[in-house]
């Protein structure tokens, strides 16, 4: 995962990996060796990590900065590339997480 600040995160198990609800067809291939390393992703047990666009709902969110932000409609969302193939559904923990401010 490719959080705030360009910041890897690394998934420890595929437990957590697909606990989150990632599935592994939806992975990308990027060269990592210049981002920052920060830390690592164990459990499923926890809120999404950041870099994650979860499902609550109706309403999509982008986790950053331990915070999740709306956005505002399906063009906003699409106007960063992103496809609703790669949204995971929200989980029990991502309601700890503060709503920020939306797209």
């Amino acid at each position: 995962m490719i959080g705030e600040n360009g910041v890897k995160q690394a998934f420890t198990s595929s437990q957590a990996f697909l606990g989150l609800g990632f599935k592994f067809k939806n992975m990308i291939k990027l060269d990592l060796t210049d981002y920052t390393t920060g830390q690592l992703i164990t459990t499923s047990q926890a809120p999404h990590p950041e870099g994650s666009l979860i499902l609550d709902k109706t309403t999509v969110y982008l986790v950053l900065g331990g915070k999740k932000l709306p956005f505002s409609s399906s063009e906003v969302f699409k106007s960063f590339n992103f496809s609703f193939a790669h949204l995971v559904p929200a989980n029990s923990f991502d309601s700890t997480l503060q709503i920020g401010e939306q797209f």
